[in-house]
């Protein structure tokens, strides 16, 4: 019999083949721990950095929620935040949530409900962010036009860290190898053209796709700093005139990935070849 996602998480956790991996996802059986952790991270630093962008981003819906880490963050650097959440989990859900308001003393509203019906009324939001929430939908498009219509116009929509797939038999693959999926049956992912088609035929503009090395915001847990190294391991595997010392991050030194282009272009090579089953990318978009 199939497990619940909060039934999953804990026999993850005490699983030390996977404790590395629940830590890395922010699913710590201690939801404060993660809340805090998750708060310092170069993931929320990149949200935090494109909502900056628009000063009427206040008042931030997190969509399926789940144990709160980016409502927690979220509100604590000032922003309304209503969490929407269907699982009243204690270490994944509602439960959750409520305990971290308890330890930390920072509120946000928690509202029981999923993305393929929110409830709250028309045009009430400035912001939707779905963290790890589109690839579980059951229904994509619905879901994305219920992040239209409780968005204001002009209103920014995130969906963050969807899983891929890019060819027959991909599905398959990423879901036998996925340690979650083994104990619930209840991970997902679509390929790229039906996200960006879900988004597009609701009304949605200006959509941004992000491959997986364009941001933090995927390859994360990944800090930016390890992805210059590792992206100057390959420059130097691959062309070997450029000895690993010529790259010395550690001193600030300037190097070949500082010319300007260089890292993006590279990024873009691994892109095009970085085809794993399930690879992460995410999303933005205007009403």
């Amino acid at each position: 019999m199939p497990l619940s996602y909060e039934e999953a998480t804990i026999t993850l956790w005490d699983d030390d083949r996977y404790r590395q991996l629940m830590l890395d996802s922010y699913l710590d059986i201690n939801p404060v721990e993660a809340a805090l952790r998750y708060k310092q991270s170069e993931e929320f630093a990149e949200i935090r950095r494109i909502l900056s962008q628009k000063e009427t981003n206040r008042l931030v819906l997190d969509l399926g929620a789940g144990n709160g880490v980016l409502s927690f963050a979220l509100a604590e650097c000032g922003y309304q935040v209503w969490a929407l959440e269907p699982g009243d989990g204690a270490v994944t859900g509602r439960k959750a949530m409520e305990r971290i308001q308890d330890s930390t003393g920072i509120r946000f509203e928690i509202i029981d409900g999923c993305g393929e019906k929110i409830p709250l009324q028309d045009e009430c939001v400035d912001v939707v962010i779905a963290r790890q929430v589109l690839h579980h939908a059951e229904n994509l498009q619905k879901m994305c036009a219920e992040v239209y219509r409780v968005l204001k116009p002009r209103g920014l929509f995130l969906a963050l860290r969807e899983h891929v797939v890019f060819k027959d038999g991909d599905l398959e693959v990423f879901l036998s190898n996925h340690p979650m999926h083994r104990l619930t049956g209840q991970e997902n992912a679509y390929p790229l053209r039906f996200y960006k088609n879900c988004i597009q035929a609701v009304g949605f503009s200006k959509l941004k796709t992000y491959a997986f090395w364009d941001t933090v915001l995927n390859y994360a847990p990944l800090r930016k700093r390890e992805v210059k190294e590792m992206f100057a391991r390959k420059i130097s595997q691959k062309f070997h005139f450029f000895p690993l010392a010529f790259f010395p991050l550690a001193t600030g030194a300037r190097y070949i990935l500082e010319i300007p282009g260089v890292s993006y272009l590279l990024s873009q090579v691994l892109n095009k070849i970085f085809k794993t089953p399930g690879t992460l990318y995410s999303f933005q978009a205007v009403k």
